[in-house]
């Protein structure tokens, strides 16, 4: 057949707007494209578990009365559900009575003496001072460690036999980690002695966790183990020092202690997954 006057060119025309729909088409996905950005799969915090410790100044605050140490830890374990508790400056009779309330709860504990006070008012019991530990369910490998004091002057010096006291645990999570407290004399040479010893003897550990009363800042504890992490609690008491925290943690909070001259530090350390 034979076109009709200006059919052609109609079909032309035609032509030419379906191509043209089409670029435009194709232009307005390319632009959807590029504007629109690609969805960012948020990376997920790593899981963590609570830990606390506190100084609880048992013998010279407290006098070893069991009444005000014992309502305090409750209290903190009510709040915080800690996997472990570190203790520090305790009489061996609030460590019995701490016990008490704790063991239903489903902690374990040990305790080392470090020396004897008249301050813990327990004369029958000996009148031990030392540290303890708590972890959530049963510990194993508990191992005291002796650590060096005697190069202070006696007098205000803080002078005397300290230790670090250490259990491994898979309360953080199903492969064990070591856990471990001390409380280092307040001043050099002891105290540096101490951390120095402290420092040499965890090395060995695959990503220990060492919660204490350093007697030191934060940043100056970091110093003594490179490539670990130690979140900074800002414990501002003793005229502004921090002097309490945990080796190994992400994250650390000082919370105040009404029987303490110590804020107590609640920190979240990395879980130990594999």
């Amino acid at each position: 057949h034979r076109n009709l006057p200006g059919q052609r060119g109609a079909r032309r025309c035609c032509a030419g707007a379906c191509i043209v729909i089409r670029a435009l088409a194709a232009l307005t996905v390319a632009l959807t494209l590029t504007a629109t950005p690609a969805c960012a799969v948020p990376t997920p915090p790593p899981a963590t578990a609570p830990v606390v410790t506190l100084n609880t100044y048992g013998a010279f605050g407290n006098k070893g009365a069991t009444a005000p140490v014992v309502a305090d830890v409750l209290a903190l374990v009510k709040a915080h559900r800690p996997v472990v508790i570190a203790l520090q400056e305790l009489c061996a009779r609030q460590k019995i009575a701490i016990d008490k309330v704790l063991k239903p709860l489903g902690y374990v504990s040990t305790f080392t003496t470090l020396t004897r006070l008249a301050q813990c008012n327990d004369k029958s019991g000996g009148n031990r001072y030392g540290l303890a530990l708590y972890t959530k369910g049963a510990y194993t490998a508990r191992a005291r460690y002796a650590l060096p004091w005697g190069a202070n002057a006696p007098g205000k010096s803080n002078r005397g036999p300290r230790a670090l006291l250490c259990v491994n645990t898979k309360a953080i999570g199903p492969k064990p980690v070591r856990v471990c407290t001390t409380h280092l004399a307040t001043v050099d040479p002891d105290r540096a002695r101490q951390l120095a010893a402290v420092a040499k003897i965890s090395a060995k550990w695959t990503n220990p966790l060492i919660l204490a009363d350093f007697n030191l800042g934060t940043p100056t504890v970091r110093k003594s183990f490179p490539g670990r992490i130690m979140a900074d609690a800002r414990v501002t008491t003793d005229g502004g020092s921090y002097l309490d925290g945990v080796v190994g943690s992400v994250t650390a909070t000082a919370k105040p202690i009404s029987s303490s001259d110590h804020h107590a530090v609640i920190a979240t350390v990395p879980k130990a997954t594999s």
